[in-house]
């Protein structure tokens, strides 16, 4: 299909072919490393760790004739562990490979913590 734009005839453009091809702009200053962020995702980590493990242990000790409190106060130690630790994960894979310089990973595709 040709376009005709005040009598000239344009040819068809592929702009999916043209945004493929344009380089990405990457802030310099926005891939170095955000502390703030670094000690949240990190704090996210340990603490989901903990309180999953915490949970986990908490929820299982009903084998061995603990309360039904200790039950449900183990899953709800599971869950608050499990926000915290997903989060706290997916951050971690993406700073260690920004970190390592792995192709497709950069420190601006975490979340913001008030670094700036």
């Amino acid at each position: 299909m040709s376009v005709s734009i005040g009598g000239a005839v344009e040819d068809d453009v592929d702009f999916d072919a043209l945004l493929r091809a344009r380089p990405r702009y990457v802030n310099p200053q926005r891939n170095a490393l955000p502390p703030r962020t670094t000690i949240w995702v990190l704090l996210m980590l340990l603490f989901g760790t903990v309180l999953v493990t915490l949970g986990i242990g908490q929820h299982y000790d009903y084998w061995f004739g603990e309360s039904d409190t200790e039950v449900r106060f183990g899953l709800s130690m599971i869950g608050l562990g499990s926000f915290m630790f997903i989060p706290g994960s997916y951050g971690t894979y993406i700073l260690y490979g920004a970190y390592s310089r792995w192709d497709g990973f950069l420190y601006s595709q975490l979340p913001d913590y008030g670094d700036n």
